[in-house]
């Protein structure tokens, strides 16, 4: 879905750097750290020299001019130091991420990674700075599963690795937040968001308060996609107030925010809606994203009405079934057609309803707002499940055709 307004991903332009300086997988990418060897003692001996345990590289910080900004995260960083067999897989990773050849940097970081663990143990903190910037790579190279567990292993070694840094922790939550959001997993980001805001307004509220804003934003844009209206509408105004207060009120940023404040009311009618199945054995509970105003049913419930799957699944040719489907709820499955041709079908078969399941396995909760050529538009309520949401409701249908009633959350 194209966000707008000030829900977009990128931060305004004002920012000129991130307040985490320590964020490993954008230092990688954006070439930010660079490794550097420490020359080794004259009396060491050849042997040690040669050792990995033995010898090391420090991993330092190249930043730019605003050096003396730096918060306390880089001085951990600063002070890492690597097995030089390590440090130079390390070296190599970074230089074929900065190529774009994602598969090769993953496996050398990979290595790095164990090389590291066996000379210095599984919880060294370099061994968390090494996996977040594996977590960069895999998020890099499109891997977001991937990205995900090695953020959270990373800032789980961080946690455990001596006084907190909070640059870098807050760095590596950010993009675990990104990643989450980019797999629709909206609850997790938007507890991950929270702990950012919480930290960003720890380390920058007096000096850059601006970065607080934009960790503002981000959480907004969380709640909005997760149909969180209200907290959203409240996170959107306090980085208003910010930005008004630190920009002129007539700054591009400041009528960003406005639009995405205004955008709100409207989008309350096509949030999360949830679905109750009702069988012989009690009920269960689906939770959907609607996308087609519920101002058409006057009403903010719908049902119960009994569930009838579509014939073919993907409604992308006329139904052969819809004398089934009449007066009911149709399921159908994502593919094959856009979403207003499917709709159209159940509607033509005399549908009251639609329920999209997105088969995607890879992201089996995702749901999201649909598109078709034009806009999409449908004269029925229609909303969206996840794909293991949407395998369970077939499966109760083989069994029978239960009742379902359409609730707004």
């Amino acid at each position: 879905e194209p966000e707008t307004g000030a829900g977009v991903r990128n931060r305004p332009a004002m920012f000129k750097r991130p307040v985490v300086t320590g964020l490993v997988a954008l230092s990688l990418l954006a070439g930010l750290v660079a490794v550097t060897a420490l020359a080794a003692d004259d009396d060491s001996d050849d042997e040690a020299a040669q050792a990995p345990e033995a010898g090391t590289k420090s991993i330092n910080d190249n930043d730019d001019d605003d050096s003396d900004d730096d918060d306390d995260g880089d001085e951990r960083i600063d002070s890492l130091e690597l097995p030089v067999e390590a440090a130079q897989l390390y070296e190599n990773a970074v230089a074929m991420g900065r190529q774009g050849n994602f598969p090769k940097a993953i496996v050398a970081m990979e290595q790095a990674i164990e090389r590291t663990k066996k000379a210095l143990g599984d919880e060294h903190e370099a061994v968390g700075f090494l996996v977040g910037n594996l977590a960069g790579l895999f998020k890099a190279h499109g891997s977001t599963r991937e990205a995900i567990a090695s953020f959270k292993r990373s800032l789980a070694i961080q946690e455990l690795s001596g006084p907190p840094g909070l640059a870098e922790q807050a760095g590596t939550i950010e993009q675990l937040a990104e990643c989450l959001e980019d797999s629709g997993g909206y609850k997790e980001a938007e507890e991950i968001l929270r702990r950012f805001v919480s930290m960003v307004e720890i380390i920058a509220a007096d000096e850059s308060p601006l970065e607080v804003a934009g960790a503002l934003l981000s959480l907004g844009r969380v709640q909005k996609k997760a149909g969180k209206f209200s907290e959203a509408e409240s996170t959107y105004r306090r980085a208003l107030a910010i930005f008004e207060a630190e920009k002129d009120t007539t700054h591009e940023i400041c009528a960003l925010v406005r639009r995405s404040l205004e955008e709100i009311p409207s989008l309350v009618a096509l949030g999360q809606v949830s679905l109750v199945i009702i069988g012989e054995g009690g009920s269960e509970e689906f939770v959907a994203k609607a996308d087609s105003p519920w101002s058409a049913v006057a009403r903010d419930e719908l049902g119960p009405l009994e569930l009838c799957c579509a014939d073919p699944e993907e409604a992308d040719v006329d139904l052969a079934n819809t004398g089934d489907l009449a007066g009911r709820v149709a399921l159908v499955f994502r593919g094959k057609c856009n979403f207003t041709e499917k709709a159209e079908r159940c509607v033509a078969a005399g549908a009251r309803a639609v329920v999209v399941v997105n088969v995607d396995p890879k992201y089996p909760e995702l749901v999201f707002s649909m598109y078709a050529p034009g806009g999409f538009v449908s004269e029925v309520p229609v909303v969206m499940v996840g794909r293991s949401d949407g395998l369970r409701l077939k499966s109760l249908h083989l069994n029978g055709r239960p009742s379902v009633q359409f609730r707004t959350a």
